[in-house]
């Protein structure tokens, strides 16, 4: 915009919006005329150039690293006598919102304290921590732990848990519904075995500092967009008592007690933070749940002053950007003045001066780094402020604050349509099917409910139609999904005595079902669902002549081969470790378990229906059972490894062993041993067990190719053992144990089948933002199968069977 004037935005903004235009390096190069690598010199130029001007004749301060392990390292302090430096970080993992709390004593290694913790504080004594982080929060309908009390001794709060729990219209109540994570702060020893005491309640809470008098501990709470500061007397959990009335929209940071009474923290309101402090005697004003006490502002300027560190109650360190650059100073309350104690490229955050020693968060090209600096490295100096020179004026006057508020009514988004092509590809028939159509989707605009479908229609007739409805409002979600498609094929008839006519056959399947998912805390997951079905076929007119016969005209036949309806269980564990590679190569553990029953009605034959009086479909009834069970299990062979090595299982049993082999489960193919065929194997067991290792080649390329844009590249080498088979006729389910039995004799008997493959994976994105996952597999079986049917038998095994597919992420 500095060089060629904002308009070139809106022209870039249309050039992307061309069908034409694959990524944005293409559409600044069109409007521009640069290549993507003049544009990055030019950026890169005049990044040099402004820290030029804000380095010139400035000796950077030198940098002692504390913590570099980790892209955010944060909120060092040291607990009492010195001894130890706790932060917060993210050591070995791949988001920035995967912290823990640590603790370093001296010069050892620094070690994990509590997983999940966002912020922190020290006791007066060093020798606990209250700690901020998420919890699954029950909304108050659990009866509250005896160890809360009703009323706090010599304080006006009366916070009675018992009461609230029983408000019928109660905040917490409601959010006992969505099985809402909230901020909450837990006290507990440093000692690594010890037990977390909560103290307080769904309260999104964060940033506590513990007051020297170890009575209270102030943090920062989140209701409605806004942020405000609330005591907690740590011996009397969930007895909160709010300190300010913030106007909406404002948001606080970093408080730190000054002395028993006051508190300095830095806020925001619209533009950047200040530097605020509030006196906790101070007389409230306000009505009601409003009383509040007003804060005065202590640093107010034209840039961001932020993570104020009261040294005593003339002294202050902290944080501002006026040169450009975030440095640590030391303000004189008093008499005004102020130095820098930092002079740093990068960035410079969350001070902490104790006993003339500076440590701080560092930000450089590697992340956010704890580093500490000596009083004899300090700047001690002052900084350019050409910077702040530059920084735009505040101008509101545009907007608007009169408008009413309302009771949230659901809004209805958009309708947004894609286009979409399916290309169906018949080998049997060496056929390729093209059917162009579309998809639609709308949703909430805060997600309450989701729209989806689609439909396609190929020049055959070939139809697709789907329809995903789902519901947020409740503590289920409720989905419906709908289904239908059509095929239509030309196939040879056969009649007794005649040659085979070719007609036309359409097959259809129309399927639909209701669902409610529920997440239970913390790593659980419940569906329950009703499915029914319709598989019909059509067989259109069509003769059929005899040698030198009359030919006959034979009419179409139109009948349903499979009506049915089931229900089903399905549970997960889900334990997968949160990593970047998390889709690519997966680690941790996943347990899925589902259980159907099942109501079928398959076609046996025509003939006279007694119930109808009319000719038509003759059905069988299958009432069966069917479970399935897959668990997989992933390692890192080392904590900073992104080679993994993992198992995967497998078993379904159907005990149901006179069961028509139209309901059979099947074990080869992609789901199952890839080196045989799909329909290779199938019968009412099934177990497939798979060993992978897999192990990057090349990672964050970032090349673009046309739309796509290659990310990483991974190669696994797979192996396979498994087996499909028909259970024993004979086999007894009356019991657990017997049920044991019966699987275990029949594991003993069947055929086992191995394979060897290898897997080429590619991670990237297609058109800026779309996931794409493109996989190439080879597989290798190495046993022989064969499968014989009524005409020929059929030689599997001992070959090469290739597969690749392309979808949003890998299975």
């Amino acid at each position: 915009a500095d060089n060629w004037g904002e308009e070139i935005l809106n022209r870039i903004t249309d050039r992307l919006r061309s069908p034409t235009t694959f990524n944005f390096y293409q559409a600044v190069s069109a409007e521009t005329g640069l290549s993507k690598h003049q544009f990055h010199t030019i950026w890169r130029d005049s990044l040099e150039q402004a820290y030029g001007k804000i380095l010139a004749d400035s000796t950077v301060t030198p940098l002692h690293f504390i913590q570099k392990q980790g892209a955010t390292n944060s909120q060092p302090r040291w607990a009492a006598g010195d001894s130890i430096l706790g932060f917060i970080g993210n050591a070995g993992q791949s988001y920035m919102s995967l912290t823990s709390l640590y603790l370093k004593h001296g010069d050892a290694k620094p070690e994990e304290l509590t997983p999940g913790a966002e912020g922190f504080d020290w006791s007066p004594d060093g020798k606990r921590v209250v700690i901020s982080h998420k919890n699954f929060y029950d909304g108050g309908l659990v009866a509250p732990p005896a160890m809360r009390v009703s009323t706090l001794p010599g304080s006006p709060i009366q916070h009675d848990p018992e009461n609230l729990k029983h408000q019928q219209n109660c905040e917490r109540c409601q959010f006992a519904l969505t099985g809402s994570r909230f901020n909450d702060l837990f006290i507990r020893s440093i000692h690594p075995d010890s037990v977390e005491k909560q103290i307080t309640f769904g309260e999104r809470a964060k940033n506590p500092a513990w007051a020297p008098t170890g009575d209270k501990i102030v943090y920062v709470t989140l209701h409605d967009g806004t942020n405000n500061l609330k005591l907690v007397y740590p011996q009397y959990p969930d007895s909160t008592e709010i300190l300010t009335h913030f106007s909406p929209g404002t948001q606080v940071f970093s408080p730190r007690w000054v002395d028993s009474t006051h508190i300095v923290f830095d806020y925001v309101t619209d533009y950047n933070r200040d530097i605020g402090i509030i006196d906790i005697l101070a007389k409230k004003s306000g009505e009601g749940s409003e009383q509040s006490i007003k804060p005065k502002s202590l640093l107010e300027n034209r840039w961001d002053e932020r993570d104020p560190y009261p040294v005593n109650d003339s002294i202050l360190v902290y944080s501002h950007d006026k040169t450009g650059v975030f440095n640590i100073y030391q303000r004189n309350l008093k008499t005004g003045a102020e130095v820098a104690l930092s002079h740093v490229v990068g960035g410079a955050f969350q001070p902490e001066l104790i006993k003339d020693d500076l440590v701080y968060s560092l930000y450089d090209s590697l992340g956010f780094n704890i580093a500490q600096l000596g009083q004899d490295e300090f700047f001690n100096d002052s900084l350019s402020e050409s910077f702040s020179r530059h920084l735009p004026r505040r101008d509101w006057s545009s907007h608007t604050t009169s408008l009413a508020s309302e009771p949230y009514a659901t809004r209805y988004g958009p309708m947004f349509i894609l286009p979409r092509l399916q290309i169906d590809i018949d080998q049997s028939k060496h056929k390729t099917i093209v059917k162009p159509g579309f998809f639609f989707f709308s949703n909430e605009i805060l997600d309450n409910y989701l729209l989806m479908g689609g439909a396609d229609v190929g020049l055959n007739k070939d139809l697709d139609l789907f329809l995903l409805a789902e519901y947020r409002g409740f503590l289920p979600t409720l989905s419906l999904e709908v289904y239908h498609m059509a095929r239509n094929t030309v196939e040879e008839l056969n009649y007794q005595n005649y040659p085979s006519p070719s007609t036309n056959i359409k097959f259809r399947l129309t399927q639909a079902t209701l669902k409610a998912s529920v997440i239970i805390p913390e790593n659980h997951h419940l569906d329950v669902d009703v499915t029914t079905g319709i598989y019909n076929t059509f067989i259109n007119d069509h003769i059929i002549q005899r040698h030198n016969d009359i030919p006959l005209s034979v009419p179409g036949l139109d009948y349903d081969y499979f009506k049915g309806i089931d229900w089903g269980l399905h549970y997960q564990l889900a334990g997968l470790a949160v990593r970047q590679e998390r889709s690519i190569n997966p680690s941790g553990s996943q347990l899925d378990v589902s259980f159907r029953d099942n109501y079928h009605n398959f076609m046996s034959n025509f003939g006279y229906r007694e119930d109808t009086g009319t000719w038509g479909e003759i059905y069988s009834l299958f009432h069966y059972q069917r479970l399935d069970i897959k668990h997989f299990y992933g390692k890192r062979l080392s904590e900073n490894s992104k080679a993994v090595v993992s198992l995967n299982t497998e078993m379904t049993v159907i005990p149901h062993n006179g069961l028509d082999d139209f309901f059979y489960d099947f074990a080869g193919g992609l789901p199952g041993l890839r080196g045989y065929p799909f329909y290779g194997l199938s019968g009412t067991r099934k177990a497939v067990m798979t060993g992978t290792l897999r192990f990057p080649v090349l990672r964050n390329l970032y090349k673009p190719i046309a739309q796509y844009a290659l990310q990483d590249v991974y190669l696994g080498i797979v192996g396979q053992i498994g087996s499909a088979w028909i259970g024993n006729s004979d086999a007894s389910f009356s019991s657990v144990s017997d049920f044991n039995h019966s699987v275990w004799n029949d594991l003993d008997n069947s055929k086992w089948l191995k394979d060897v493959g290898l897997e080429l994976r590619l991670a990237g994105f297609s058109f800026y933002g779309y996931p794409t996952a493109i996989e190439f597999a080879g597989y290798y079986g190495f046993d022989p199968l064969s499968i014989t049917t009524t005409e020929t038998t059929y030689q599997y095994g001992q070959d090469v069977r290739y597969y690749w597919r392309v979808l949003f992420g890998f299975e």
